[in-house]
């Protein structure tokens, strides 16, 4: 989950229904830091970054850090904003439905 964000149920569910369809899931958890999540990308060297809050102003608070992010790795983002907004960033949206976020999420 993005900083200071604590909602991180959606997002342990996500990872538990993604691990059903064979992705090996690395949960970081509520607020973390946008800087363990760079060491995590580095050490990992993941397929995809999920990120999420319930918040659009945490969201935007951590555009610039997000858009880095996405110069590294592939990012998807679930947060209460909208596709364009997210698309700026370099990352691409998911739906807030759980389910519908997990089947939209293919294997690479």
């Amino acid at each position: 989950c993005l900083p200071g964000e604590a909602h991180d149920l959606g997002l342990i569910l996500l990872g538990v229904l993604l691990v059903g369809r064979g992705w090996r899931v690395t949960f970081l958890g509520a607020d973390t830091p946008i800087d363990t999540v760079e060491a995590s990308i580095r050490e990992l060297q993941p397929t995809l970054v999920v990120l999420a809050t319930y918040d659009a102003t945490r969201f935007h608070e951590h555009v610039e850090a997000i858009a880095a992010l996405t110069a590294v790795t592939p990012v998807a983002v679930v947060a209460p904003v909208d596709e364009q907004t997210v698309s700026e960033t370099g990352a691409r949206i998911l739906p807030r439905d759980i389910a519908e976020a997990a089947a939209s999420l293919t294997m690479p």
